[in-house]
């Protein structure tokens, strides 16, 4: 099976840990996918008004099915819970400086990868500088 929705290079491939027929990709196109093994074409498209940027990682929380985060290469780290919306995120933070939440325009390091902790109530995520934050999932919320 081919699945083709992205017109960039696919960054990411996340299997959710919910649901064996559905996965989630992310890509150099600015967007993230949620896809459907069962449909050819994706189900959802995801895309920040503001983001004009690769977006280079996405995880599945690993407690809640309906939850992941994003990371992009503009230093945003983004949290989507598709009960709440499948238009807009939930919560979106910039990582500068080693400082979570400056929400600033300046320069940030790109984000190019993250994890959940398996409780749900910890996020890492390393950056291109070879920093590692690792922060309360609540600093969103």
């Amino acid at each position: 099976e081919i699945y083709r929705g992205h017109t960039g290079p696919v960054n990411r491939i996340r299997c959710s840990p919910f649901h064996e027929d559905i996965f989630i990709t992310c890509s150099s196109d600015w967007t993230a996918k949620l896809w459907s093994t069962k449909e050819k074409e994706c189900l959802f498209t995801f895309h920040s008004v503001d983001l004009s940027t690769s977006i280079n990682d996405v995880i599945w929380s690993p407690t809640n099915s309906t939850m992941f985060a994003l990371v992009a290469q503009d230093g945003r780290v983004e949290i989507w819970d598709l009960s709440k919306s499948t238009l807009d995120a939930v919560s979106t933070l910039f990582c500068g400086d080693n400082i979570i939440g400056q929400n600033r325009k300046n320069k940030h390091s790109a984000i190019l990868s993250a994890s959940f902790h398996y409780s749900d109530s910890i996020l890492a995520i390393g950056n291109c500088d070879g920093d590692v934050n690792i922060f309360s999932v609540k600093q969103f919320f």
